[in-house]
């Protein structure tokens, strides 16, 4: 059953600093992450997708959808942004006095921006975007008139697919306690890569299946030991013994036969 949206809080924002993508039969690099700071005061968030869709048409009919994977776009609106908070999304220089400054080569680095929404039955979506830099309206104010108007501070991002991955973001519903190991780093930094579903269907290979190959695969691989464990323990977790022997075929014994001549053929 699907919840209304009721709110939004708690974002955070960290700085990417390394992502690399990994080349076919090398060991997996983490993405690494500066730890997580809160951003308070949000006001509103929204996440839009560009992706573009077409169809081929053959025989006076629509034969083939198309879909072409696009950036997604951040919307958020705050409070305001303090001047640490805008040098690092901005990137922007500190000076031995402590005042911040911009230059003709301040570019705003890569960064990851978590937030959660909540939900009319008390639940939570939390979601991570992973990579992308955001632009900050700098100075936005208006005069003070007799009634006072709020005035916040809205930015725009543009949030690509890391390569450590290619993942564009994560989300997971949970309750309030969730945000504890949500909102931290370790999550933040862990790989997602898919789920190995075993399935029962003609024709599919099961986990075990699967994960025997890949242990044999690692086994011509010796220097690379990192592999061949994580795939043990993985091995283990799913109940799969892989310190048994192959099967002894049976041996062949003489055997005396008996022979009649009145048997019949």
């Amino acid at each position: 059953m699907s919840m209304l949206t009721t709110g939004c809080d708690m974002a955070h924002y960290a700085i990417l600093q390394t992502d690399i993508a990994t080349p076919p039969g090398a060991t997996p690099v983490a993405p690494v992450y500066t730890e997580p700071k809160p951003l308070l005061d949000l006001t509103e968030i929204g996440v839009s997708s560009s992706d573009t869709f077409d169809v081929v048409h053959a025989d006076n009919a629509p034969k083939i959808p198309l879909a072409s994977k696009s950036e997604k776009t951040l919307n958020i609106v705050r409070f305001d942004y303090s001047p640490e908070e805008k040098a690092a999304l901005l990137g922007w220089e500190r000076t031995a006095e402590g005042d911040y400054f911009e230059t003709a080569s301040s570019l705003p680095p890569d960064i990851a921006l978590g937030f959660r929404i909540e939900k009319s039955d008390q639940s939570y979506l939390y979601v991570w975007l992973f990579k992308g830099k955001i632009a900050i309206n700098q100075t936005n104010a208006t005069t003070r008139q007799q009634t006072p108007t709020p005035q916040f501070a809205p930015a725009i991002g543009t949030f690509v697919a890391r390569n450590s991955d290619n993942a564009f973001q994560a989300i997971e519903q949970s309750d309030a306690a969730f945000a504890e190991e949500w909102f931290t780093l370790d999550n933040l930094q862990r790989r997602r890569v898919p789920a190995i579903q075993s399935t029962t269907s003609s024709g599919a290979v099961g986990i075990s299946e699967i994960l025997q190959s890949l242990i044999k695969l690692s086994e011509t691989q010796p220097e690379n030991e990192e592999l061949k464990a994580v795939l043990m323990l993985a091995s283990d977790m799913a109940g799969i013994n892989t310190d048994e022997e192959p099967p002894v075929e049976p041996t062949e014994e003489a055997t005396t036969e008996e022979t009649h001549p009145d048997d019949e053929y």
